[in-house]
């Protein structure tokens, strides 16, 4: 049986995240600071309908939560992360990382060559869904402007469009 279910992270002042401890999102991205769960430590978790969005969870944290806590979201098998902001949830990738055994690709991967494609390629994007993570690949050079991949963490191709 999956459990829908939302918590929020707070920054570990006894980690390197106290440089996190509220920055806005956008300082956060000025100072180039990663936003990683091992900065943080988890202070609420609650059940959540299969239904609620994002902006219904935050209104229910909206006493507890603080700028630069992680709103993690588990809703039926996939994984959302989301900075705290004043005004409103931020989507944040790279937050949970799963590095299986034999992953050969992580959000810092670059120069890549992906079978039947040509360039080099960097994971700009990732998911997690049912325990597994893909990443969405962009080819280095062209950016968005040609086609993109999505890979699992093993290097095989889901799809592409």
């Amino acid at each position: 049986m999956m459990h829908n279910q939302a918590a929020l992270y707070r920054v570990n002042n006894m980690t390197a995240g106290k440089e996190l401890w509220h920055k806005s999102y956008e300082e956060v991205q000025a100072q180039k600071l990663q936003v990683r769960i091992e900065l943080y430590r988890m202070i609420h978790m609650e059940k959540i309908g299969q239904n609620e969005t994002v902006s219904d969870i935050w209104k229910k944290v909206e006493g507890i939560r603080e700028v630069s806590d992680v709103l993690v979201v588990n809703q039926n098998g996939e994984l959302s992360c989301f900075y705290v902001n004043e005004e409103y949830p931020r989507r944040i990738t790279g937050y949970i990382r799963l590095q299986p055994s034999g992953a050969l690709i992580s959000l810092d991967t670059r120069d890549y060559q992906i079978d039947g494609y040509g360039g080099n390629w960097m994971a700009a994007d990732d998911t997690i869904i049912d325990g597994r993570q893909f990443f969405l690949m962009e080819h280095q050079e062209y950016h968005r402007q040609t086609a993109m991949v999505v890979l699992d963490s093993y290097g095989r191709k889901i799809a592409d469009f």
